[in-house]
């Protein structure tokens, strides 16, 4: 893959693909407006990116090394911003935008929330995110390592031990599959919720299950829910959030689960995924939204 260096070479790029996986190293800095598509800007070295995102688009940063990407999320648009290495990026949201900020290694983003906005920030490893909430904004934090500060009318969503300063504080506690599915609106029938995957085109997983129409999958490696990753099957609460595991996912299933096989991590790295022993029905395909591509009568029976 070539190296994005210029400006012109970032016009250019987007303007042929607005999905485009983009590595970007500049010595100067770079700006793009993005307003539709879901581009991925994966950022080395110095590089200073500043990133306007509009109306619905989903561009996703990556910042790495020292790199220093300021993203203003505007409308309806959803980034996901990455920081990983000693990466410093600036997130602000406006409007009704949802930008998500995941922290890795040493990197300390800092988010600043305006207006109607509802950024989530999640703090892994040594990072320390600093986050800022004004206005009637919704953030939601995940770790112990986020510092925030929120004024009176901001709603604060405390995960994972993260704690907050200001606002109007809500501790979610997720400790059973019951609990976790009413937090993430799962639709649950008879003891059974509909989870997702999102797959590749011959509905597999990145690690090679399949959750193809019809099949029942089962893990073969249940560890009985011991570990928050391996040792079983795991699922989402809908597509798009299935795919933040997945990102060039193609397809997509739906999967009956039942709930007494189902198991959360609430103080794990990914507590938005639960882990079960597997499916107790056959899957069935979805498209982005949770529909089915083809009616379902007994997925659920």
């Amino acid at each position: 893959m070539a190296i994005i260096k210029t400006q012109a070479q970032l016009y250019e790029a987007l303007k042929a693909d607005i999905n485009a996986r983009l590595d970007i190293n500049a010595e100067a800095s770079l700006s793009i407006d993005i307003s539709a598509g879901a581009p991925v800007l994966q950022l080395f070295g110095n590089t200073i990116l500043y990133l306007e995102a509009r109306d619905n688009s989903q561009p996703h940063v990556m910042a790495r090394d020292n790199s220093q990407p300021r993203v203003e999320a505007w409308g309806n648009s959803q980034p996901r911003v990455e920081a990983w290495g000693n990466s410093q990026p600036r997130v602000v949201a406006w409007g009704n935008s949802q930008p998500h900020v995941v922290a890795w290694g040493n990197s300390q983003p800092r988010v600043v929330a305006w207006g109607s906005s509802q950024p989530r920030v999640e703090a892994q490893e040594s990072s320390q995110p600093r986050v800022e909430a004004w206005a009637y904004a919704q953030v939601s934090l995940f770790g112990k390592r986020i510092k925030a500060t929120a004024s009176a009318n901001v709603a604060v969503l405390l995960h994972a031990g993260a704690t907050a300063e200001g606002g109007h504080q809500i501790t979610v506690k997720l400790d059973t599959p019951a609990e976790w599915c009413e937090y993430y609106g799962v639709e649950l029938k008879d003891g059974v919720a509909i989870l997702y995957k999102a797959l590749n085109g011959d509905f597999t997983s990145p690690h090679g299950a399949s959750y193809a129409p019809g099949t029942v999958p089962l893990a073969p490696d249940w560890d009985g829910g011991a570990r928050e990753c391996g040792g079983g099957l795991h699922f989402s609460s809908s597509p798009m959030m299935a795919m933040s595991f997945h990102e060039s996912a193609v397809k997509f299933a739906g999967c009956p689960v039942a709930l007494s096989d189902i198991v959360v991590h609430p103080e794990g790295q990914f507590p938005e995924k639960v882990k079960a022993r597997g499916c107790c029905g056959p899957c069935f395909e979805v498209d982005r939204t949770g529909k089915p591509i083809v009616a379902v009568t007994e997925a659920m029976s």
